[in-house]
Parts: C-alpha cells; structure tokens; sequence
C-alpha cells in the first residue's frame, strides 16, 4: 500500500507540474522583461507563479487537489480526523472548495480568514471554531510562511476568546516556495504534521542590501518591477 502511495505521489506530482508549466501561470522577467515583488515579504524575483490561473478550470483545480490530498496520506494524516479546513482568503479559498470535492474530504466544513481594518487576519463573517473539531490549515503556496503562522495565530486568538484552544493537526501547502537559507517549514512547528504538493525553490532578493547580501539583480539592470494580483 505505501509503495503504491509513493507512486500514486510521483506520477500526480509530474503532472501538476506539466499543468503548471502548460497553463501560463509562471511568469519569467526573461519572456516578460519585468520582475516581480512577493507579499508579503517585499522580495523580489525572476520567477513568479500565479496560480489563479490554474484554478481557472476545473479539472487542473481537480488534479491539484488530488496531488494535495496524496501528500496528506504520505504525511500519515488521518483525513477522516480532520472537521475543518482553514485557510486565508483569497488564495487558499479554490484549493479548499477542491479539497472538498473528493470524497475523503467531502465531511469537512470549510473556513477562512480575512484581514480586518488593522491588516490582521482574522474570522468573520460568522465562522466559529467547536474545541471538538480537528483543524487542518490550508495555503496555496508559502515563501516565508508568514501567512500560514497568522492563519494558526487567529485560529487561536478565535478559540481563546471562547475560552479553549484551537485544536490544530497540521497544515498543507500546495506549492511551497522555500529560499535556500530558510529553516525548513516542518522545524518551525515540530508538533504539526506538515504536507507539500509540489516544492519549486526561490531565488529572490531585496531591493537593496543590507537585509540580504545580494542585491536585486533586476533592479541593477533597471528591469521594470511590479508586484502580481494575489
């Protein structure tokens, strides 16, 4: 069973891929002689993917989904465990809504966070957390995994004011994005279990330095920057 996990892991992951480089959702300054800044980290870099584009359609939207929910099973996160997935808006609202279509997933109650006046992510439009439920945090891709800690912080900032703890198991990203000097994402939350569809490295860089020791080649070159719709 878990040698055919493993292949069921490899053949979704080079498919996802394929779809990925197949739908124009990664943009390179090389074919659009423009270079991008991330939020919300502010770095900048040659290589941007937007994933709005493949969540577009709906079976590129199935197919990640699947590749995500493959990656859980290898993490040995039990899916009938799991009552809610959180994630922030807008991005991790498409991959959610697909998680949900497939049947290992379809009992799960689907909830978001959003930021407030004050920029802080928290939930509205009526979404609770029970102390029962089991929480599984969700993003579509993550570079410095700032939002995913804002998503467990307002997860636990809801729960406390009702007086119990969020009840977290772990989260799950889509694509992660790491830099080559980043502690690995598993080491931040040793108590989490953590699952990754695709994992694509960044080479990024600041504006200027001394934040990072290289400066932004593209800005060198006065190459045009902007900063994608997330």
């Amino acid at each position: 069973m878990r040698y055919r996990l493993e292949e069921k892991c490899r053949a979704a992951e080079e498919y996802c891929a394929h779809i990925l480089k197949q739908s124009g959702a990664i943009l390179n300054t090389e074919e659009t002689g423009e270079h991008y800044q991330l939020f919300p980290s502010g770095l900048h870099t040659g290589m941007y993917i937007q994933l709005a584009r493949i969540f577009e359609k709906g079976p590129a939207r199935e197919q990640m989904a699947k590749l995500l929910l493959y990656k859980l099973k290898q993490a040995d996160i039990d899916l009938q465990e799991i009552n809610v997935l959180l994630g922030p808006a807008l991005g991790a609202i498409p991959l959610i809504c697909a998680l949900q279509t497939l049947a290992e997933l379809e009992h799960t109650r689907a909830v978001y966070v959003e930021r407030d006046r004050q920029f802080v992510l928290a939930l509205s439009r009526g979404f609770s957390l029970n102390p029962q439920e089991r929480i599984l945090i969700v993003d579509d891709m993550a570079v410095s995994f700032s939002t995913i800690r804002e998503t467990i912080a307002a997860a636990h900032r809801a729960c406390a004011s009702q007086g119990y703890e969020a009840n977290i198991i772990g989260f799950a990203i889509l694509i992660d994005r790491p830099l080559i000097d980043r502690e690995h994402s598993e080491l931040l939350w040793p108590t989490l279990k953590y699952a990754c569809g695709l994992c694509i490295p960044l080479e990024a860089y600041n504006a200027a330095p001394p934040l990072l020791k290289k400066q932004c080649p593209y800005c060198q070159r006065d190459i045009k920057l902007i900063q994608p719709k997330i």
